[in-house]
């Protein structure tokens, strides 16, 4: 059980807004906000710095040069501790289609990473495909993408104990809708995405639960004045929470501009949708059996233009969406904090710093470069003296 913990003399970000504290942990959970009356215990010094909620990264393939959908214990722990080190607290490991065997797998080498303790928390892991539309595969194999089955959809939603909370199927396909209500039922998030969807299909899933749409305006067809697709349906619908990769290629400053003015404040989510090139040296890497080359901070299917998910940290994310849409910081942060810890139903416990709360925080300097991480009063990452 971690111990006490005061991150003291930071400008610390509340769901009020900014206040000058020092934020108390005993034994995980953040005990008080406030100044003086320091107990004894670690000091974490902040002083100068800002202290937000940890981000929660609900899209993470991987990192430094490993792919969940491939990597062994040890390698999923050595991201989870990474990803700290880049200020995620919390994340989905998410898996691309790939064959049944594999997935059940790779979610029971998760399911026994979750157990470590020492870098961000995996809070599960989110299924991306296999049932998708294979004409909006991205890069996705084609071969591994099938038709929406109920009964391999149960073994994998139990597989690593129910490891699996969040699952993007294409609502068009034939079952998908049925699937979607049996997830739901299930306590999963259901999202929508790699799809051809038009409004009434994603009408049908909103119905049947669906709450998320998995990368706004990518793996789907553009938004069109005369078609009422999945993209203008998603930009419209207040039920629906559009999760978005703002690394700058894979949607533009208009484009994200664009979905910021139609959803309402906690209906826009960041994703990283990090891969295994994220930290790697640029060049090319491979992944189940497909090339990828990392050129300029952008991730492509070998030999074509495909993007095949990207190489920067959600923090890096959330620094470009402020700095090109001229967001104050904490509108910015939200999105990769609050919404997505809403998203997973852990709002009364994490993505805050309030009373109560997990003590997941990050100590960000003026310059955006990280002090500090601590996840569930822990300090993964930074540099403390005892008090």
């Amino acid at each position: 059980m971690p111990g006490s913990l005061i991150v003291a003399g930071g400008t610390v970000l509340t769901p009020r807004g900014w206040t000058e504290a020092d934020v108390v942990v005993e034994g995980g959970k953040i005990t008080r906000l406030g100044r003086g009356g320091r107990g004894r215990g670690q000091v974490l010094d902040a002083e100068g710095a800002r202290v937000l909620p940890g981000l929660i990264d609900l899209q993470v393939n991987g990192a430094f040069g490993k792919t969940f959908s491939a990597a062994g214990l040890e390698e999923i722990v050595e991201v989870a501790r990474g990803l700290a080190r880049l200020g995620t607290t919390g994340f989905l490991a998410t898996l691309v289609s790939l064959p049944a065997a594999r997935l059940l797998e790779a979610l029971g080498r998760l399911r026994e990473a979750a157990g470590d303790d020492a870098g961000a928390g995996i809070l599960g892991a989110h299924l991306e495909g296999p049932f998708l539309n294979p004409q909006r595969a991205g890069a996705h194999r084609e071969e591994s993408i099938r038709p929406p089955n109920l009964v391999e959809f149960s073994k994998l939603a139990t597989a690593g104990d129910g490891v699996v909370r969040m699952m993007t199927v294409a609502p068009e396909v034939k079952g998908a809708v049925s699937l979607i209500a049996a997830g739901v039922k299930r306590g999963m998030v259901m999202a929508v995405g790699h799809t051809s969807a038009g409004a009434a299909d994603l009408e049908e899933a909103v119905r049947a639960g669906a709450t998320v749409v998995t990368h706004l305006f990518n793996a789907m067809a553009p938004f069109h004045h005369r078609h009422e697709n999945a993209v203008a349906a998603a930009l419209i619908d207040d039920r629906l929470t559009c999760t978005c990769i703002y690394d700058r290629h894979h949607i533009n400053r208009a484009a994200m501009m664009i979905a910021r003015r139609c959803k309402p404040p906690g209906r826009l989510m960041l994703v990283s949708d990090a891969t295994a090139a994220l930290e790697a040296p640029e060049g090319a890497f491979q992944v189940e059996g497909r090339r990828y080359v990392v050129k300029g901070g952008q991730v492509t299917v070998h030999g074509t233009q495909t993007l095949g998910g990207s190489a920067v940290s959600l923090l890096q994310g959330v620094r470009q969406l402020a700095e090109d849409l001229g967001l104050p910081l904490e509108e910015a942060w939200r999105m990769a904090s609050a919404v997505p810890a809403g998203v997973l139903g852990l709002d009364r416990i994490k993505g805050e710093i309030a009373v109560g709360y997990d003590a997941d925080m990050v100590v960000l300097e003026k310059d955006w470069s990280l002090r500090a991480t601590v996840v569930r009063g822990t300090i993964a990452y930074g540099h403390h003296h005892s008090g």
